[in-house]
């Protein structure tokens, strides 16, 4: 992912195509169109050379040569002052497409790059094989999740070392399940069977996922189905359309009464094939919890859509499988207004408001904290752990179990997955008896080929804001690189992988006969450990962990933005009586607002206040955001606020939760 930081638009580069290897096995996916070269034929239009298999024209080099080839007799030869060649654009483009190319070449890994760009993309390859005589394979994968008119595809070299290239291919595939596909490694059948008035409900939010970019999901979109048999509701599931890559949608599927059996069906794109298994197999062994991964094979209306990550929902099922105390929490901060944010910035180049600070501490056990009173005053104080990552001057062990902590951050060192310490995809188990936070595995999207120059955790990487000041404790330091020395190990990681392989080849085998590639690349966990061995022993704890405060600064709108609906202004329900509430409101908006009144639901009419009351302004100095609690009839649901340079009125729809205890007192 190291070319996020060379593209204008990131975003833009997540919605045409997904960081996974998608490799599709040709004998089992017969592709649509093909256009491919091996450099034997040549011509020439308006004095540029391209080369041609049949119809296909492709822009050539200025050069090939006969001195080497890995078919025929000729190959193209590349070097700086030869950088670029090979490109073809195609157009006539589909929501859904599914691209594969691929080149072979002589020469080091690196020297050159199998390149695809289109409005505003970049995509770059990786090396999948190698051969005897020299030869390298490169492959790449875009799917289209966003309108656009055609894409390119070229190669680049990034060397003035001379590169041998042949051998170019391009394939689209089709957009429906192949017939071939079989559950040849007997896999757990999943048997998904969707009423059509269903299926045109899920089609339809599918092509308005695809048409925005972003999947949106809401209560509304849960539709009758059945499972094995058995009567169950399911909806689209994913934030990305790459959820939704050509026929391979993920589900979301939960049972009626039965929320501890709710689980995910999930595109194996999503999760990095087998990756994100054998990234939770390391922590299980270490007792760290995850949500459970595991692989089934889907069939839909009688039809084989073949390999699914099946991935439990976050519930009391987690607590029960780990025998934690019944009465615990498993919380995360409110992600949907993010995805309402980037939905709505759909260049994703405007600033995303205070949306992380803004969020709510959620609790996954919302139908147990409602009807106790106990819970509810158990989630405050927890939930009040949670706010206090987003300003970071918390004490470690008041905070975290500070010794499973230690042990999760090592294993996300060595897996490098990182992805799962990004805010909206944490979760935490919170025990209202130590009142300590537990971080549980997910998401963790392990990067295919494990990067072996990522600095460790100590250094820099994705979360670190969120978990900087634990490494202010000389005893949270002691325990995590005892940890990662454990980790690292080669003992640790062979005895690892040969209690995994049974299982593992299992699943691969399953996974090769839908998807032609090399998947978890265990070399790969083995040069990272190496590397991290090595990082340990020139350590220099003088250097590193000069843990500061957090780090992190709130984005501020531009004054000319609107506020921001649920973010910009928050209010919760703190207390009740038979006739009022307290609310306590809160203000994230880059300029002061006034709040002037509320709605009242009968009459459908707004009560102004006799004197409004001002909130001063969010600043990037993360100063805790100004607070006021006012005194409300118990049936209004929306309080009303006004901003100078704005003619209108703003609505606050007030949450019904309290806000976690935090800096609330």
């Amino acid at each position: 992912m190291v070319f996020f930081n060379q593209i204008k638009n990131f975003f833009y580069f997540l919605l045409l195509s997904y960081a996974s290897l998608l490799f599709v096995n040709c004998s089992a996916q017969e592709p649509l169109r093909s256009w491919k070269t091996s450099v034997e034929s040549i011509g020439e239009i308006d004095n540029k050379t391209y080369y041609t298999d049949g119809l296909t024209k492709i822009k050539g080099t200025d050069q090939r040569t006969d001195t080497v080839a890995r078919s025929g007799k000729f190959s193209a030869v590349f070097h700086k002052k030869n950088q670029y060649g090979f490109g073809i654009n195609i157009s006539s483009i589909k929501l859904g497409d599914l691209f594969i190319a691929s080149v072979w070449f002589k020469g080091n890994t690196g020297d050159i790059n199998l390149v695809s760009t289109g409005k505003g993309a970049f995509r770059s390859s990786a090396v999948t094989e190698e051969e005897h005589d020299g030869w390298k394979k490169l492959k790449i994968e875009v799917l289209i999740t966003l309108p656009i008119e055609k894409v390119n595809f070229h190669i680049k070299s990034n060397t003035d070392s001379v590169v041998f290239v042949d051998d170019f291919k391009i394939y689209k595939f089709r957009n429906s399940p192949s017939p071939n596909l079989t559950n040849k490694q007997n896999l757990d059948f999943i048997k998904l069977d969707i009423p059509d008035k269903s299926l045109t409900k899920i089609k339809s939010k599918r092509t308005k996922a695809l048409e925005k970019g972003i999947l949106i999901s809401s209560k509304k979109d849960w539709v009758k189905a059945s499972l094995n048999g058995k009567e169950c509701k399911i909806r689209l599931k994913g934030d990305w359309t790459d959820h939704l890559a050509y026929y391979k949608w993920s589900y979301r599927i939960k049972y009626k009464n039965q929320p501890e059996k709710s689980f995910s069906i999930t595109n194996p794109i999503s999760r990095g094939y087998s990756q994100e298994w054998v990234n939770q197999q390391f922590m299980a062994s270490q007792n760290l919890m995850t949500t459970g991964f595991d692989f089934k094979f889907l069939k839909v209306n009688g039809v084989n859509y073949g390999v699914y990550g099946s991935e439990n929902h976050f519930s009391d099922g987690i607590i029960q499988k780990y025998n934690l105390n019944p009465s615990g929490h498993i919380l995360k901060f409110d992600e949907g207004q993010l995805w309402e944010i980037r939905l709505k910035n759909k260049k994703h180049d405007k600033p995303e408001s205070n949306v992380f600070m803004a969020a709510d501490v959620q609790s996954y056990n919302k139908n147990r904290v409602n009807k106790n009173a106990i819970q509810l005053k158990e989630f405050i104080e927890l939930g009040g752990l949670m706010d206090q990552l987003k300003y970071g001057d918390f004490v470690a062990d008041s905070v975290f179990d500070i010794t499973y902590q230690a042990k999760f951050l090592a294993m996300v060192d060595l897996f490098s997955s990182y992805h799962g310490l990004i805010w909206h995809n944490v979760r935490f188990y919170a025990d209202p008896q130590t009142k300590k936070l537990q971080q549980i595995g997910f998401d963790l999207n392990t990067p295919h080929g494990v990067k072996i120059s990522t600095p460790a955790l100590f250094q820099k990487n994705y979360g670190d804001f969120l978990y900087k000041p634990l490494f202010s404790s000389e005893n949270f330091k002691k325990l995590y690189i005892e940890n990662l020395i454990a980790f690292t190990s080669e003992t640790f990681i062979e005895n690892m992988f040969l209690k995994l392989k049974p299982q593992l080849d299992k699943y691969e085998d399953a996974l090769f006969e839908e998807y032609d590639s090399t998947l978890i690349q265990n070399q790969y966990i083995r040069e990272r450990a190496a590397y991290l061995r090595n990082a340990l022993r020139e350590l220099d704890t003088n250097k590193y962990f000069k843990a500061k405060s957090n780090t992190y600064r709130p984005t501020i709108a531009p004054e000319e933005y609107k506020p921001f609906k649920n973010i910009s202004v928050k209010a919760h329900t703190q207390t009740t009586s038979k006739k009022n509430k307290n609310v306590l409101i809160r203000n994230y908006y880059n300029k002061d607002v006034e709040i002037v009144g509320w709605i009242n639901p009968k009459p459908n009419n707004l009560q102004l206040l006799e004197t409004a009351y001002t909130l001063k302004k969010y600043t990037k100095n993360r100063t805790i955001p100004s607070n006021y609690t006012m005194e409300i009839p118990k049936e209004v649901k929306h309080l009303i606020y006004r901003v100078s340079g704005f003619d209108e009125d703003f609505k606050i729809k007030i949450n019904k939760m309290p806000y976690p205890k935090s800096w609330v007192e």
